[in-house]
């Protein structure tokens, strides 16, 4: 794909394909815990960073610069995924990307938990929690949680940490349950789809039936007709060769 992308140069489709590349080459590598195909994922995202700039994509390089990060602080790379993290964070605060910046904001958090700069962290996840609530996104507000409740901790501010935490078990049990909810609706709803496309095939199949039916009395009705034309014609003529032969022999009498 990315050679006919690049032949016929096509950059959105040559960004996409960059972009699918860097992906599938992180999971591999984290399925199998091998940095250097890890590396390979670094690669063909910086490429598509070359691109993205190139066509001034400013959500595009956001969400790149999130996976970037992502990808160092799964290598274990603090202060590279600090540096990812903050690009994405210069270029959504000002494009207003709320969705983008409430998971910045959080990875931020962690990723400056690794490094011991737990005040530092402390404040960006805070943020993260405020945006996330602003939004009404509860997946960011139950990760922001989790967040503070740990810095929390690391702060030896036990009182608070519990708190975030009961916090955040409560969230995850009401995502939890608007799942099942969710997962019960979508369920139901599509025994009813089932439901009745099954009675719209019993109705069509039903009219079928009776269209064959009315087919089958015209044709029964027709076939009885002709017969019976036939049968008349028959004895009509079977009439005829009897009145003829009788009128031959009156006629040969008469000669007589």
């Amino acid at each position: 794909a990315l050679i006919n992308y690049t032949l016929v140069n096509d950059t959105t489709g040559i960004i996409k394909a960059y972009m699918n590349l860097g992906i599938s080459y992180k999971n591999i590598g984290l399925s199998s815990s091998s940095n250097s195909i890890l590396d390979s994922a670094f690669f063909y995202y910086n490429k598509a960073d070359f691109f993205l700039d190139k066509v001034k994509h400013p959500l595009g390089l956001t969400k790149l610069y999130i996976n970037i990060g992502n990808l160092k602080y799964t290598q274990q790379h603090y202060v590279e995924a600090v540096f990812y993290y903050k690009k994405a964070l210069k270029i959504a605060e000002p494009n207003n990307y709320n969705h983008e910046l409430a998971l910045i904001l959080d990875n931020l958090g962690w990723a400056y938990q690794e490094l011991n700069e737990n005040n530092i962290a402390l404040n960006y996840a805070l943020d993260g929690l405020k945006i996330g609530r602003k939004i009404n996104s509860k997946y960011n507000v139950v990760n922001s949680l989790s967040n503070i409740s740990r810095i929390y901790e690391k702060l030896k501010n036990y009182k608070e940490a519990n708190k975030y935490l009961n916090d955040s078990l409560i969230n995850e049990n009401t995502i939890e349950l608007q799942n099942k909810l969710q997962s019960k609706y979508e369920s139901e709803k599509k025994d009813n789809e089932i439901i009745l496309l099954n009675t719209q095939k019993e109705k069509n199949a039903a009219l079928a039936l009776a269209e064959q039916k009315k087919k089958n009395i015209i044709i029964t009705t027709i076939t009885f007709g002709l017969i019976l034309v036939l049968v008349f014609s028959f004895f009509l003529y079977k009439r005829f060769r009897i009145t003829h032969r009788q009128k031959n022999i009156i006629d040969q009498k008469n000669k007589d």
